[in-house]
């Protein structure tokens, strides 16, 4: 099976078929890819880990980018805020309730922790932070 990297934008896809391909986004190689029009699609993190560059030749500059592992992207052109793990998250293999709802948490107390450095006054915290806090106990 010959593999290309394809870049498709929600403008270039048919009504009702957004969730199809936030599917195919997430099938990993080792399993079966997920067809579409006849045509079969698999995670991109193979061919690009981080694909900034697809927002880059859109011409944006300001970007959040969330990791899903350590280590940061450097790129001089663009104005980039980097949200990475504290801490490791395992292995992606591991679908269990208890390492979901672990790692789901992980990710919130990076994003507070990320969202209590920025300055601006375009954002706020709702009191209700606290249960959002609790779903994650």
């Amino acid at each position: 099976m010959q593999m290309t990297p394809v870049e498709i934008s929600k403008n270039e896809i048919k009504k009702g078929q957004v969730a199809d391909y936030v599917i195919a986004s997430a099938s990993n190689p080792p399993f079966k890819p997920m067809e579409i029009n006849g045509d079969k699609y698999f995670d991109g993190g193979a061919y690009a880990n981080c694909p900034y560059e697809t927002l880059k030749k859109k011409g944006y500059t300001d970007l959040v980018i969330i990791r899903t592992n350590e280590g940061d992207i450097v790129d001089s052109e663009l104005n980039l805020q980097v949200i990475a793990p504290q801490a490791s998250l395992g292995s992606c293999a591991l679908f269990s309730i208890d390492n979901i709802k672990d790692l789901r948490r992980k990710g919130l107390m990076d994003a507070i922790a990320f969202m209590d450095k920025m300055k601006g006054d375009s954002f706020f915290w709702k009191k209700k932070k606290k249960k959002l806090l609790e779903l994650y106990k």
